[in-house]
């Protein structure tokens, strides 16, 4: 049905008189009927029924931004307005202070005039959950936006950045999944680095919550008993681990730090390359929505793009084993991380090959960011789109 927002009033009505009773939201606020005014300045957008309550409404939780209201993927909210509206919905963007009782106030996207509004509604009836920045989600207005959601019943998609040793640890508990984890260890003091290098004497070292390569670098302990640590500006050699403890013992201990096993990874004309796997939820389970892959060029810390890497197209390297295995890896991948971290409908997989041919899982975005690879982009927002639907029950309606 169709329903109108008055800008003036933040008002919204319908005016079909043979649809009395219908409401709106997770609140289901009741929708007045009245005759539109031409005077007013509206904006109408066909939705969907469900035992008379009009949806779906489906916030997007994001951050403020500095240089505009709201920070995030803005191609990404803009494309699943658009979806949406075409499918019959809405997406509103906000901001964990915008959010309330009665509802929220946020931005949506009009695709006819290909511009952004502001706008009221009631409660969305499910959040997909785009916090850019961990620091957010650890916000008291987060955590209080989020215990809002769930006493008011609203789906919740996505509910937090995943710790890399929280992620290890969950894997390690799938007898499937632990065979693709390399050994991994919480970094809380000297005496956990020494113990970890008394097992591996060539590891990474990673910011549990840091994204896109970010922070990473790599310690080898070399047969002099010296010490040497590489990063993406280079190398450096210390006389012991004392000495880079020293050195670097400080950050690695300001903030949760992993060791985990450096694996010898399988190249491409000489580089480095890994697998980026999309997977989404839907009717039949997890399935892998696109694989992309992306190799070094400058160093071999890191494949990601905005580091230096650059994109590979998946059919070079594209293998039976990989389909099948992928398939398999994204359907326990889910069902696990769903049942010990509560519901993720999207994630995408960092992995890679060995020179050995051993599969690893080296991370998990439960946020994934933009694939350059168009087709697989737009089977992204289609399958969120259908994912939204079906979680709150439209798809009936």
């Amino acid at each position: 049905m169709m329903l109108h927002y008055d800008f003036s009033r933040k008002q919204w009505f319908h005016s079909d008189q043979q649809s009395a009773g219908v409401t709106f939201g997770a609140n289901n606020e009741q929708v007045p009927f009245l005759y539109p005014r031409p005077e007013k300045e509206l904006v109408s957008f066909q939705f969907k029924q469900n035992n008379g309550n009009a949806g779906p409404i489906v916030g997007i939780m994001s951050s403020p931004g500095k240089k505009h209201a709201i920070a995030g993927n803005g191609p990404l909210f803009t494309a699943l307005q658009n979806e949406m509206v075409k499918t019959g919905g809405l997406t509103v963007v906000f901001t964990p202070e915008n959010l309330s009782e009665q509802g929220v106030d946020g931005y949506t996207f009009l695709p006819d005039t290909k511009r952004w509004i502001n706008i009221s509604t009631p409660l969305p009836h499910i959040v997909y959950n785009r916090i850019p920045f961990r620091s957010t989600e650890k916000s008291k207005v987060f955590l209080k936006s989020v215990q809002l959601l769930k006493k008011n019943h609203v789906f919740l998609f996505n509910p937090c950045f995943i710790h890399k040793f929280a992620l290890y640890t969950v894997f390690s508990k799938d007898p499937f999944l632990k065979q693709f984890m390399p050994d991994t260890a919480l970094i809380k003091s000297k005496q956990d680095l020494v113990q970890f290098l008394g097992n591996h004497n060539r590891i990474y070292l990673k910011p549990a919550l840091s994204a896109r390569g970010a922070g990473i670098f790599c310690l080898r302990i070399l047969e002099t008993g010296k010490t040497m640590l590489i990063n993406r500006s280079g190398v450096e050699h210390f006389s012991g681990i004392d000495a880079f403890w020293e050195k670097a013992g400080s950050r690695l201990t300001r903030q949760d730090y992993i060791a985990q096993e450096e694996i010898t990874p399988a190249l491409f004309n000489g580089k480095r390359y890994d697998f980026r796997i999309l997977a989404h939820d839907g009717p039949d389970g997890y399935k892998v929505t696109g694989v992309g892959v992306r190799r070094s060029v400058k160093q071999d810390i890191t494949t990601h793009v905005l580091n230096g890497g650059t994109l590979l197209p998946y059919e070079v390297v594209e293998a039976k084993e990989h389909k099948e295995l992928f398939a398999e890896i994204v359907t326990h991948a889910g069902e696990r991380l769903s049942r010990e971290l509560g519901y993720f409908g999207e994630f995408s997989i960092d992995a890679g090959m060995a020179t050995s041919g051993r599969y690893v899982i080296y991370e998990v975005n439960s946020k994934p960011m933009s694939f350059d690879e168009a087709e697989i982009e737009q089977s992204r927002v289609r399958l969120l789109a259908d994912l939204f639907i079906d979680k709150t029950k439209f798809n009936k309606g």
